[in-house]
Parts: structure tokens; C-alpha cells; sequence
């Protein structure tokens, strides 16, 4: 989800008075539901809430401040998405700031500066050690302001099934990006159809769940390297506990042995899927090739399939995927930019575990560590 800025005129200032920021409280709930439905056009549910919030399993309380008015109605809201992040194989905590909104009657008060700044302050004596998101064009001058610094782009990497669907875009360009994806979709499905079965020894077992024991177990054998989320049973349990999503599990075995692993997500009501996770972060091209021809295949309906930025460059390009930082794709969509903050850059500095955090080669980043899926 994108966010909404909410920048502070000077004539305004004096209508900062009007507002309280305040941590989350348990009649809130109702509030923040229509604060996404004003903002974004979407419904959220209370299970959503349930899950992205309250029964995140790494704090003790619902990690959300809001802003109310002067009658008491919740007027916006700075979620955190709290994540487990191992850095150089030290285990922390990191808090994604996303989900954040200003009804539209309420903006240009100064309201998303306020919210960030209390967020800042609540968590200077929590454990965890870094703020990091993704903010759009919009909201990213704001965090730049409050001490966050560029990462990186992260692309996503499309296979577009259905450019005439997918891509609404008129004239010369659309038509070129039709062309473009058309043919590698062609080229992807002639490709997958060529490779069953997957060759070395692999076999594809699909689960349709995520089997949190089996992954959180293959992730341990793999030893990751690079800032990612740690992919442990109860990360594993909870993350993929989203009530709006459904998602599938494919597995590239040799003799029963788990080789990689790929979670496919699909938002209910939606038909793109997207390649939410793999496991190791970076499979062996073997497995991977594996993987892809089976989600291709099975997916083939879909309007198109998205693909993480850990995804190996000989596959995606064989499987017809298209990297969003070039063009044709570059001319409509954009990568997303990674920021980050030290919660007490004072303190800890910009380099935790002797990595440093502006260093876009020390992230490792698929869709699991972004809270959208």
C-alpha cells in the first residue's frame, strides 16, 4: 500500500491544535477501517486488522499510533509492520512504517510529520534497531526530512499474460508493450512446455497451504546471507496468516528431498499472482527453473505473474519476465525505493553488525519482507 503525505503550510500551523496523537486503543479499530476506505477505496477487514496487528507475534501491543480531531474520530493512522531481520546473522527487529493515511479532510496539518515523529520517539527505548520501507514519490521527501536515507530500488520483475487486461495504456507505447510482452510471454510458455519434467532428478510437489515446518526447515539448511526476514516457524506461521490473500506452495524436491521452495500469492479478489517468496533467497538456477515452469504453467490464466528482485536474471529472462527499471515497463511503473533509519541513529550509527544499512548489495528483498502482500 502506498502512502499519503501530508505536508504542514505555515497558515495552517495554528490548526495543529486541533489534533492528539496517540497510541492505538482498542476502539479505534472501526475508525481506521474508514480511514482506509476514504483514502484508499478499499475494505479492509476486521480479521485483516486481527492479523497485520494485533496478533503480530514480535510486540506486545498494536504497533499503530493515530491522530484524532477535536470530536474524538480517528483522522489518520501510522501502522508499523513489525519484522524479524537478520543482519550478518544477527537476529533484530525492524518496524515498516506503511498503511499510513490522513483523511482527505484533514490534510495539509502537518498530521503524517506529527504521527512519524511520536512513532520515533515511542520507539527509541524498544528493541528494535531500524526503521525501513518503501515510500512513494510522494511520502519519500517526508521520511527524508525525518532522517531516513535511500537504500536502493528494488524492481519487481513481470510476466505479462494478458497485456490487453493488465496494461491499460493507449497509442504507440501500448502498443509496443504489447508486443514486447506478448512475445516473451510466448517464448516463456514454449519454454515451460519444453521442460517438463524439470530435469536433475527434480520433482514438483505443490502444497496448497504454506508448510510452515518445511520452510522454516529449508531456510535453516540455506544460511542466507545479506538484511532479510528470518524465515523461522512463527514468521513463517504469521506472515501468511493475511485473511485477504490465498497462496500455494511449490517445492522442487530430488529423491524427497526439499531443494527451493517458491510461496505463490493471489490476492482474493484479484488475478495477478505474485512469486511472494523463495526459499533460499536465491535458489539454484536448477530448482528455480523448476519452480518457474511449474507457477507458469498452472498459472497460465492469470493476467500476469510477479516476480521478486532475488529471482536469477537467466531465468526471468527465459521465462518472459520484464524488469520494471526498463523500459517498456519503466515508461508506466516504477520500482519501489527502499529507505531506512536507525531508531537511535545517535546510538547505533548506520551500521548494524558491521553492515552498513545505505549499502543496497547488504538487502536481500522479496515480497515477504514488503507488508502490500
Amino acid at each position: 500500500m502506498s502512502e499519503q503525505i501530508d505536508q504542514q503550510s505555515t497558515s495552517e500551523s495554528t490548526e495543529t491544535d486541533r489534533y492528539r496523537v496517540r497510541p492505538f486503543e482498542p476502539g479505534d479499530t472501526d475508525g481506521i477501517l474508514d480511514l482506509f476506505k476514504a483514502v484508499w477505496g478499499e475494505d479492509r477487514s476486521k480479521s485483516w486488522f486481527e492479523w497485520k496487528y494485533r496478533s503480530n507475534p514480535y510486540v506486545d501491543h498494536v504497533p499503530v499510533l493515530v491522530a484524532v480531531d477535536d470530536r474524538g474520530d480517528v483522522v489518520g493512522a501510522r501502522p508499523l509492520f513489525v519484522v524479524p531481520l537478520a543482519i550478518a546473522g544477527e537476529r533484530t527487529l525492524a518496524l515498516q512504517p506503511g498503511d499510513t493515511m490522513v483523511h482527505p479532510d484533514h490534510r495539509r496539518r502537518g498530521l503524517f510529520t506529527r504521527m512519524t515523529e511520536r512513532t520515533i520517539e515511542r520507539y527509541r527505548d524498544h528493541e528494535a534497531a531500524l526503521f525501513f520501507n518503501f515510500p512513494n514519490a510522494n511520502s519519500r521527501p517526508g521520511y527524508m526530512k525525518l532522517g531516513w536515507r535511500t537504500v536502493g530500488s528494488v524492481s519487481t520483475y513481470y510476466r505479462i499474460q494478458r497485456p490487453s487486461t493488465w496494461l491499460e495504456v493507449d497509442g504507440r507505447l501500448g502498443r509496443a508493450v504489447e508486443t514486447v510482452a506478448n512475445t516473451a510471454a510466448a517464448l516463456g510458455t514454449s519454454i515451460v512446455d519444453a521442460t517438463v519434467p524439470a530435469g536433475d532428478g527434480l520433482t514438483i510437489n505443490r502444497h496448497d497451504d504454506v508448510p510452515t515446518t518445511l520452510l522454516a526447515s529449508l531456510y535453516e539448511r540455506t544460511s542466507p546471507s545479506g538484511i532479510h526476514a528470518v524465515r523461522d516457524a512463527e514468521y513463517v506461521r504469521w506472515r501468511y496468516g493475511n485473511p485477504q490473500w490465498s497462496y500455494r506452495t511449490y517445492v522442487a524436491q530430488t529423491n524427497g528431498s526439499p531443494r527451493a521452495a517458491a510461496i505463490v500469492g493471489r490476492r482474493d479478489d484479484g488475478e495477478t499472482v505474485r512469486i511472494t517468496d523463495l526459499v533460499p533467497l536465491r535458489p539454484a538456477k536448477s530448482a528455480l527453473t523448476a519452480l518457474c515452469s511449474a507457477i507458469t504453467m498452472e498459472y497460465a490464466h492469470a493476467d500476469a505473474i510477479l516476480a521478486p528482485p532475488t529471482f536469477a536474471t537467466s531465468v526471468r529472462r527465459r521465462f518472459g519476465f520484464l524488469d520494471d527499471a526498463r523500459l517498456p515497463l519503466s515508461a508506466m511503473t516504477k520500482p519501489r525505493t527502499l529507505v531506512t533509519r536507525p531508531v537511535v541513529p545517535e546510538t547505533t550509527g548506520w551500521t548494524i553488525a558491521d553492515t552498513t544499512l545505505t549499502e543496497a548489495s547488504n538487502w536481500t528483498i522479496t515480497f515477504t519482507e514488503q507488508d502490500t502482500y
